[in-house]
């Protein structure tokens, strides 16, 4: 299984984010299992949540074609999730020009709200991430996203085979959260509980 973790161009906000996107590859060591507790790791005191939407890819493909894409992944399923970046790290190996992999494809970095609900149609969904007892809300739709994951998915087929149960996480239009030990994370779609897991 692979993990796609899409990474928007740091000057795009709003209705810019997903403009030139980029990609990296995350190994599947940094999915962190359900009912478990997120650890901070000990090389970062900067440890931050990103909220995303996440769809997994159901079908061998390769080189897909974009009007094709949404053959590959079931959108009823798509579903909230959070990836975690050791924020300083990040940091240091940008100002460094060294890959990112430490910072963003740690074990555990990645928290899926999976086979929770299916995901509405409603044209304006409402993503929260809820740090104790503080809520970071963004708002999006469903299309949207769909059209991003079948643009995204045409691009990166070209250079990987989508094989069933890889991965995609998108990110949303949402400020990063930054966690701490003895917190509690909480993911909720249109107020829906989908995933609480504690910090340790």
């Amino acid at each position: 299984m692979k993990i796609f973790r899409f990474l928007p161009n740091n000057i795009n906000t709003g209705a810019t984010l997903y403009k030139d996107m980029g990609v990296a590859t995350i190994p599947d060591t940094a999915l962190l299992i359900q009912k478990r507790p997120f650890f901070i790791p000990d090389f970062t005191q900067q440890c931050v949540a990103q909220l995303c939407v996440c769809a997994r890819i159901n079908r061998l493909g390769r080189s897909i074609n974009e009007r094709f894409a949404q053959r590959y992944y079931n959108a009823d399923e798509m579903c909230l999730g959070v990836h975690f970046i050791a924020q300083d790290l990040l940091k240091e190996l940008q100002c460094n020009n060294k890959p990112w992999d430490l910072a963003i494809g740690f074990d555990n970095a990645v928290a899926v709200a999976e086979g929770k609900q299916t995901m509405p149609m409603s044209d304006s969904l409402k993503a929260t991430v809820v740090l104790n007892d503080m809520s970071h809300t963004t708002m999006f739709t469903r299309n949207l996203l769909c059209n991003e994951f079948d643009h995204q998915i045409a691009q990166i087929s070209q250079h990987y085979t989508m094989k069933q149960g890889d991965l995609l996480l998108m990110p949303l239009n949402i400020e990063l959260v930054e966690v701490h030990i003895d917190d509690h994370v909480s993911l909720l779609l249109n107020d829906q509980p989908q995933l609480a897991f504690n910090i340790k």
